[in-house]
């Protein structure tokens, strides 16, 4: 089960509004991540048109996972997917304040 703590919606038209859009949404929750340092984001596509980015506890600090969960998908004899992408974890120049 993934309990996601904060959540984006992404909803896109094409192609190239889906790379700029997830890549948005993906880089600010790495900055939230970021700030809490305890959670990774996760990626997951809901349809053809449709994602959700999240932080989320099942994912490790310092990565991003991609779960496919289009309703074709699930019934796919591999199951749903998940793909491990490393995000930056320590930037140098960045100071995170406490919270």
């Amino acid at each position: 089960m993934t309990i996601a703590i904060e959540m984006l919606e992404v909803t896109i038209d094409d192609r190239a509004a889906m790379d700029r859009c997830l890549d948005t949404a993906v880089n600010r929750m790495i900055e939230v991540a970021l700030r809490k340092g305890r959670y990774g984001v996760l990626v997951t596509r809901l349809g053809d048109k449709s994602f959700t980015v999240a932080l989320s506890e099942t994912v490790p600090f310092g990565y991003t996972e991609q779960l496919d969960d289009r309703p074709q998908r699930r019934n796919h004899p591999r199951g749903v997917t998940a793909l491990a992408l490393s995000m930056p974890t320590v930037i140098p120049e960045l100071t995170i304040p406490a919270i």
